[in-house]
């Protein structure tokens, strides 16, 4: 059977994770180096270098690393504008509003407590340009998926059931993997994430009837 093996028969290979660093006239690889040797002789075989970071991973390092003096900002970003107004010609309004038409008057309370706390961050962080391209990012996210995945299913007529599967396995979940696989630490926990999906609620950007 044929081998995958980079190492000849006969050879040894040693291999050492480098991540776009200098050896001092040595290798420079951004991925990994293979080193091989065959009869004596050392032979440098280079690994693919790694792609460009996520946005979210680039979004929530500048968010780290924004001093007091950067967060000064006339208006919100235009992104971030869109989902803190208020949609306007809505004919139900408002999270409780749009809750109880949707038969969801138990899940209210709960709700109104995760709109609130990302409507304080909103608030807390209104200076910060890094926090509000961040939080606009993720809530485009989280209102494009449902507009693709539950608004569809729930003019089908889909259950409450099925809808809430797919608010969680379409929506909320794979923002969650987004946040979870970028390798760094913030504040967008599961909870923070489904508040802001109730925030985009009681704004009438999201649907639930």
């Amino acid at each position: 059977m044929a081998s995958n093996s980079l190492v000849p028969p006969g050879g040894t290979s040693t291999t050492v994770t480098q991540h776009d660093v200098d050896t001092g006239g040595g290798d420079n690889a951004g991925g990994n180096i293979t080193k091989v040797t065959i009869n004596n002789k050392t032979v440098t075989i280079h690994g693919t270098p790694p792609g460009p970071f996520p946005k979210l991973v680039t979004l929530i390092r500048k968010l780290k690393a924004e001093g007091p003096e950067e967060k000064v900002l006339q208006e919100h970003i235009k992104d971030l504008q869109v989902f803190t107004r208020t949609v306007q010609n809505e004919e139900v309004v408002g999270l409780d509003a749009k809750f109880v038409a949707a038969g969801r008057v138990d899940q209210l309370e709960m709700a109104r407590h995760l709109k609130e706390i990302v409507y304080a961050e909103l608030t807390q962080n209104c200076f910060s340009p890094a926090f509000q391209n961040l939080y606009a990012h993720v809530l485009a996210q989280i209102w494009e998926k449902f507009e693709a995945y539950v608004v569809p299913a729930i003019k089908e007529g889909a259950s409450r059931r099925e809808v809430d599967e797919l608010v969680s396995t379409k929506v909320i979940g794979p923002v969650v993997q987004q946040v979870e696989e970028c390798g760094e630490e913030s504040d967008l926990s599961l909870i923070m994430l489904r508040g802001m999906l109730y925030y985009l609620t009681g704004n009438c950007h999201v649907k639930w009837h």
